[in-house]
């Protein structure tokens, strides 16, 4: 597995209707699942999404890195390779505005240091919002939508058809999304430092999911079937590997 060299940061959080369906169904329960038949399908209103955070200093500058949709390296893209870099300083009045971001608290400013590796992160400090994936329960096979910041969202082929409605932070986003196994589909930010990954796609991974599994590599494209070996006494956890890597 590739490792984050990076000050990076993950969530997953659910919203109310998949909340409840981890809870009625105890999903969240490793000895639940392992007694499990057949995994109880998520309802069409569940809604679940991957934030990736960045870790900025409330005072002096923070580099971060830019990915400008370079050239696909077979051996993987990892952001410590990305060509070119930013400075974020939210001293400056405008550092902050261009992303979401929130503050880092007591209460959160230590586990901030352990997933960053920064033993220097105070309360007051910021994270900001660089990546994102969402997921839709709308079809059987959830919808998969996924975000990164970018300092020029207006350019390129993933601004196309941008909405003129999005203003603020939310505006100086990029995406890209899919509904089939085949499209690649990918954030820089989370694929692209894997073999392949810019060429690899959302649905591919996600349905790879199964109580047991070791990692989610590799990051390909195309459609499993159902009688597929990999699947053999294994459960499938409905497309999220949260449920699967973070059941206790």
């Amino acid at each position: 597995m590739v490792a984050e060299t990076l000050p990076v940061m993950f969530d997953v959080v659910f919203d109310p209707h998949a909340q409840r369906h981890v809870a009625e169904h105890r999903l969240g329960e490793r000895a639940v699942l392992d007694r499990m038949d057949e995994f109880p399908a998520f309802p069409t209103d569940a809604i679940a999404i991957k934030l990736t955070w960045y870790a900025v200093k409330a005072h002096g500058t923070t580099t971060m890195p830019i990915w400008d949709d370079e050239e696909p390296n077979a051996e993987g893209n990892p952001d410590r390779t990305w060509q070119r870099t930013i400075t974020v300083d939210p001293e400056s009045g405008a550092g902050l505005s261009a992303f979401i971001h929130r503050d880092l608290t007591d209460a959160d400013v230590g586990s901030a240091r352990v997933a960053t590796r920064d033993p220097s992160l105070a309360p007051g400090d910021h994270v900001v919002l660089v990546a994102a994936h969402v997921t839709t329960k709308e079809i059987p096979d959830w919808t998969w939508q996924t975000y990164w910041w970018h300092d020029a969202p207006d350019a390129g082929r993933f601004a196309a058809e941008r909405p003129p409605e999005l203003h603020g932070a939310a505006a100086n986003y990029l995406m890209d999304a899919t509904y089939s196994t085949e499209q690649p589909c990918f954030n820089p930010w989370l694929e692209a430092r894997f073999p392949d990954g810019l060429a690899s796609n959302c649905v591919t991974c996600h349905q790879r999911a199964v109580v047991g599994a070791a990692d989610y590599l590799p990051v390909t494209r195309g459609r499993l079937r159902a009688d597929d070996p990999y699947f053999r006494g294994h459960l499938a956890t409905d497309f999220l590997w949260s449920v699967t890597f973070e059941s206790r």
